[in-house]
């Protein structure tokens, strides 16, 4: 009759398995059907909100536990509607837009987490990879080769709109590079934004902020920009940052290799007012060293509010703040940012804004100079060895020593070309002593076994040490 048969009823689940690359969507997540659960799937059954509150999308380890790639069909996968969080199992699982979609697009009101993806290869007008108008984290990820097109082609790999009032964006542990934009050629952000421990590298805005375009406001640390690009001549720059009427913190970070190539420069860090409106910049414990177009600029003198302190600028810096340094902070080479042993850098930061730790995760501050006294470092990375005046030769760990006749205002201790030993005897006599010095890198001029009379005066060289010369006195590689 009917009467004792048992209520239907339905079970939420707090995680969702992803079985498949393949891009499909049969109509249930059912891993039996089809060609079984794919992430499409798993997002519209979340968003169904069948999978309960707050759930979760993993990745079976049997598929993705070697590198993989999902390949979206030609459209964006399903808007983001309700809280839930995507755990890819690392970078090494792809997911690309096949240059044909957007990848992620998270709607206002949703909180949604993303860790262990990459990105890749998307398209659309305004986010390239993703478009967040919710509450967004990303973390563990790298975001590459994706493009934001259209008439408001903002955020080449990431944009974030708004404002909103819940509206914000928290990104660690994450690399952009080669993402391209009009604004913000890896990030554009409109909203709250949080960026700690991420690598920009390479991306490209036509107009501005290559590495980031930055709206109301935003915290910025330990992150390196190398290798962006703001090209549209005659525009604004920032080649690594541009903020427009909003206020940025940027601690511990390192800029180099950045390119603001537009007859209007622009900087590496450019900043700009709104009539109505505030825009300042606290730059802390921070290095722009290598860059082109200036370093850091007031867009059109726009009254922004820039204050740097504790910081390597080149060219120097004499606005507000303190403690700031026009010095060769010695990198380890042109795209390796750490520090050298007898970097300036070192031992030079504000402990009272110092994060816990660097880029790599080694602790901050060291006490890298052995004073009993831990200070952190400027820049991205903290060095986290022992140096100072009992180690000297550790100041040459790439085994070169630099000299230059016409050096003039450096350390002189052959260092780097900025510090170089204007005295080749000078050179000769440090490369007897240190066994780490293997090469010696000699500017074009004239040099003398000595200044004086001595006709018994001659140059002595040691076995296993190579001297070049011939240089302009600015080179990184001997060809």
């Amino acid at each position: 009759t009917g009467e004792n048969a048992p209520t239907p009823f339905t079970v939420a689940v707090s995680s969702i398995v992803v079985t498949t690359t393949a891009d499909e969507d049969d109509g249930a997540p059912d891993p039996n059907t089809g060609a079984g659960t794919s992430l499409r799937e798993a997002i519209n059954y979340t968003n169904s909100g069948s999978a309960g509150p707050n759930p979760e999308i993993t990745f079976d380890a049997a598929v993705f536990g070697t590198a993989q790639t999902i390949t979206l069909n030609g459209t964006q996968l399903p808007a983001i509607t309700q809280n839930v969080t995507i755990a890819g199992p690392a970078p090494g699982l792809t997911i690309s837009g096949n240059n044909a979609s957007r990848i992620f697009e998270i709607y206002n009101g949703a909180t949604v987490t993303i860790s262990g993806l990459t990105l890749q290869d998307g398209v659309a007008n305004r986010g390239g990879a993703i478009k967040s108008n919710g509450t967004l984290t990303v973390t563990g990820c790298i975001i590459q080769d994706n493009v934001s097109t259209g008439s408001f082609n903002d955020g080449g790999g990431i944009m974030q709109d708004g404002p909103h009032p819940t509206n914000t964006l928290t990104i660690s542990e994450t690399v952009f590079r080669r993402n391209s934009a009009r604004l913000g050629g890896g990030l554009y952000s409109d909203g709250t934004m949080t960026v700690t421990k991420v690598v920009f590298s390479d991306n490209v805005a036509s107009v501005a902020g290559g590495g980031i375009y930055s709206g109301p406001n935003a915290v910025v640390t330990n992150c390196l920009f190398i290798g962006n690009t703001a090209s549209n001549p005659g525009t604004p720059g920032g080649s690594g940052i541009y903020v427009f009427n909003g206020d940025i913190t940027v601690t511990n970070c390192s800029f180099s290799g950045n390119n603001a190539s537009g007859s209007n420069n622009g900087g590496t860090i450019q900043i700009r007012k709104a009539p109505i409106g505030s825009a300042s910049l606290n730059l802390r414990n921070s290095i722009l060293w290598g860059n082109s177009g200036g370093e850091l600029s007031d867009s059109g003198g726009s009254g922004a509010t820039m204050t740097v302190s504790n910081s390597i600028i080149q060219g120097g810096w004499t606005g507000s703040g303190s403690n700031n340094l026009d010095e060769d902070p010695l990198f380890s080479s042109a795209t390796d940012l750490h520090l050298l042993p007898c970097s300036p850098a070192i031992d030079a930061g504000d402990n009272t804004v110092a994060p816990p730790d660097d880029l790599d995760g080694n602790n901050r501050p060291f006490d890298a100079t052995g004073t009993g006294t831990a200070t952190v470092d400027m820049g991205a990375y903290e060095y986290p060895f022992t140096v100072g005046p009992n180690h000297p030769c550790d100041c040459y760990a790439n085994g070169i020593v630099y000299v230059n006749a016409n050096a003039s205002g450096g350390a002189e201790d052959g260092a780097s070309w900025g510090r170089a030993f204007t005295d080749l005897q000078d050179a000769l006599a440090l490369a007897n002593t240190c066994p780490t010095v293997t090469e010696i890198w000699v500017a074009e001029g004239v040099y003398k076994p000595t200044s004086g009379t001595d006709r018994n005066a001659s140059f002595s060289m040691q076995n296993d040490l190579a001297i070049y010369g011939g240089f302009e006195g600015t080179e990184t590689q001997l060809s």
